[in-house]
């Protein structure tokens, strides 16, 4: 499958996807007490990110197990292209949801998004650049 051969371009595509999103969602009208504040604008804007990954990502992994159930109980057949495509969008948005924590000063105060962000990129790499 042609789509197994650029991993890396799969991620960064997810990654400035990702980044887009933010940038246009930093443009929205906010609630008054959420835009009187610096953090909180930061934390609406990346909780609303990170509620159209989970919300894209989590009916996507739903809907590639309804194409292959057999992915269930054996994942290394890599099951569909549209199953390879999740991890490598998952990833884009974790490596963008890092940066724009460190960017925007937020990783001392958000420690354990980075390290179950850390984790996660830790454990996704390996399938999507050596497994599939």
């Amino acid at each position: 499958m042609a789509l197994k051969q650029y991993p890396a371009f799969l991620v960064l595509c997810s990654f400035l996807a990702f980044r887009a999103l933010s940038k246009i969602l930093s443009h929205l009208p906010l609630p008054q007490h959420v835009a009187r504040d610096k953090t909180r604008t930061w934390r609406w804007r990346n909780l609303s990110v990170s509620m159209v990954h989970s919300l894209l990502t989590g009916t996507w992994a739903l809907f590639c197990i309804s194409e292959a159930p057999g992915m269930l109980t054996d994942i290394s057949d890599g099951g569909t292209p549209l199953a390879f495509l999740l991890p490598c969008v998952s990833l884009g948005y974790f490596i963008a949801d890092t940066v724009d924590m460190v960017a925007n000063g937020q990783s001392r105060a958000s420690w354990e998004f980075l390290l179950h962000h850390a984790l996660t990129l830790k454990e996704g790499l390996d399938p999507v650049f050596l497994f599939f």
